[in-house]
């Protein structure tokens, strides 16, 4: 009869002590997660391409690199902010897209094989500057509306600009960004860089 008194207890003690490791165990799985999110929206975001670097100081203790994004063949650069690498572009000429395409990526992103895959070979991602000339039309209100340049330019001036006789505007597909880029944390760059795009002459 002691022999089974004790059994139970043990029973009991174990129960409790399981219930203590699991309560311990996921208390700490969720400290975790909780201080790598925290870390990730600390963190600034990433690019690559062709830079200068600089650093600034934004708060204390907190720095932000700013890169320069030269596109050669356009003649034209923007400073872009927050990146850890440096940022990249490749020049396509798509109908769908409409005008010449500067698609807009990282050097992280570019290596990475998820993203490879994901983009194919004639985009490096879903982000891109549009360059058009002043005889083209300007596709506005996600692509649903064409416009003439000048209307384009007069109508909106802070998304359509017009730098030595050329169009430019900044576009995001309907794609979801690949794996390795899921914060969208190129497109909030670039989308904000966008505003210092200017004339490299």
């Amino acid at each position: 009869m002691k022999t089974k008194t004790y059994q139970q207890g043990f029973g009991v003690l174990a129960v409790i002590l399981a219930l203590v490791l699991i309560i311990a165990v996921a208390g700490t799985g969720w400290m975790v997660w909780r201080s790598r999110y925290q870390s990730r929206q600390a963190i600034p975001n990433t690019s690559q391409g062709v830079a200068n670097s600089e650093t600034i100081a934004q708060q204390p203790n907190q720095t932000a690199q700013i890169q320069q994004l030269e596109i050669t063949e356009w003649g034209v650069k923007m400073d872009v902010i927050g990146l850890s690498g440096k940022p990249t572009y490749k020049i396509t000429t798509n109908s769908i897209y409409g005008g010449s395409n500067a698609f807009l990526s990282t050097s992280r992103l570019d290596s990475s094989l998820a993203c490879q895959k994901y983009y194919g070979p004639s985009t490096l991602s879903f982000q891109n500057i549009q360059r058009f000339t002043a005889d083209e039309q300007i596709p506005v209100n996600g692509g649903y509306t064409l416009v003439s340049f000048e209307e384009a330019a007069k109508s909106n001036p802070q998304e359509f600009k017009v730098i030595d006789g050329y169009g430019y505007l900044f576009r995001h597909g309907n794609g979801m960004p690949c794996d390795d880029d899921k914060d969208n944390a190129t497109f909030n760059v670039f989308n904000t860089s966008f505003d210092s795009l200017q004339s490299n002459k």
